[in-house]
């Protein structure tokens, strides 16, 4: 219906008689236009106000693509079609190829039936002002931040609440209560002069993947689960009474060194991520199951570097890794405790060093 009544309206011409000396015009001039009144002017000027508002769209997340370039590497993989999908992802390709097309077909009729001089210079600010002016003023304005209602729908329906929520509770569900107290269950066991480290170890493969075992990912052998190592205490809580948590003493064999036998664990939140990338009513696809794994080693990290209880500070070692064919998980595991001793063996020389100047 737009179409038709942009495509056959005419314009109308008011003709008026001229003023003043006429012997110097010949009868076809004595009568000439008035104005041009032109219809459905108010149609066309939306036709150009959507062009506006698509193509600076379309710039705006140009700009931001070209942002997100910088973090190719860290963020995609080095892959930039993974980089061009993030920043275009939420766009109806249909919709805006719809929109565009009845748009210049407005557009397009209308200057035909209508005549050029129908089209004015002015127009083109109108289209500008798409383009930069109303996202400059949005952002000014602060018109363009989402509301909580909309931000909470937003998170609900992409499942981007998951890592947030699983780090927090595996914070609150698990480690302020095994953690605090870690040290002297170690000391009061028989493994205290046996572990390489008082620290537990947690394994956060990105893939979400945890084995049963930690023996059975290394291939070569070289992690064993000691038999009898268990370190465990009861806690009542929620209405089971005496709830049993342990933690497993693992043996690292190392070439031409001495083995170490430290404490390690996979986080369990991310076997539930695996299980919901599975699931189709989960809604978790793969590549968002790695972005959430990627959130929650980060979100852990910030609460772990200031927990609301101090005793858990410095009583666990987060061990995020990508598990890769050519490196097993007996060197990442050892790597990490090998860095912790390290670690700890500065930190006595510097308490050394400030008890001498002490004194």
């Amino acid at each position: 219906m737009v179409v038709l009544l942009g495509a056959f309206t005419k314009p109308k011409d008011e003709l008026y008689a001229v003023e003043g000396n006429k012997s110097i015009l010949h009868e076809d001039d004595m009568f000439c236009r008035k104005n041009d009144q032109y219809y459905h002017v108010g149609i066309f000027i939306w036709s150009l106000n959507l062009i506006g508002i698509i193509l600076g769209e379309f710039v705006n997340r140009s700009c931001l693509m070209f942002e997100e370039y910088f973090h190719l590497y860290t963020r995609y993989g080095g892959s930039k079609r993974k980089m061009f999908y993030a920043c275009f992802s939420d766009i109806s390709f249909r919709a805006v190829f719809f929109a565009t097309l009845v748009a210049f077909v407005i557009i397009g009729s209308t200057l035909l039936s209508q005549g050029t001089k129908y089209f004015k210079f002015e127009y083109i600010e109108i289209i500008l002002s798409g383009v930069g002016s109303s996202t400059l003023v949005l952002y000014l304005l602060s018109l363009d931040t989402l509301s909580r209602a909309q931000v909470s729908s937003l998170m609900e329906n992409n499942n981007r609440l998951v890592a947030n929520g699983f780090a927090w509770s595996y914070y609150f569900g698990y480690l302020k209560i095994i953690l605090p107290e870690l040290h002297k269950r170690i000391a009061d066991s028989e493994w205290k002069d046996a572990l390489s480290s008082n620290k537990l170890f947690i394994l956060m493969p990105r893939d979400c993947w945890a084995y049963r075992k930690l023996s059975e990912e290394a291939e070569d052998g070289k992690i064993e689960l000691v038999e009898g190592g268990v370190i465990e205490f009861d806690v009542t809580r929620a209405g089971i009474d005496k709830r049993v948590y342990r933690n497993n003493v693992y043996k690292i064999t190392i070439d031409g060194c001495e083995p170490l036998h430290v404490l390690a664990e996979y986080a369990t939140p991310l076997c539930s991520m695996d299980d919901m990338s599975h699931s189709a009513q989960a809604n978790l696809s793969i590549e968002d199951r790695d972005e959430e794994a990627k959130l929650f080693v980060r979100t852990l990290e910030a609460i772990l570097r200031n927990p609301c209880v101090p005793e858990v500070r410095n009583k666990c070692k987060l061990v995020p890794y990508a598990r890769r064919p050519d490196v097993s998980l007996s060197e990442i595991l050892t790597d990490a405790v090998l860095n912790d001793m390290d670690e700890n063996s500065y930190l006595d020389s510097l308490d050394g060093i400030v008890e001498e100047n002490t004194f």
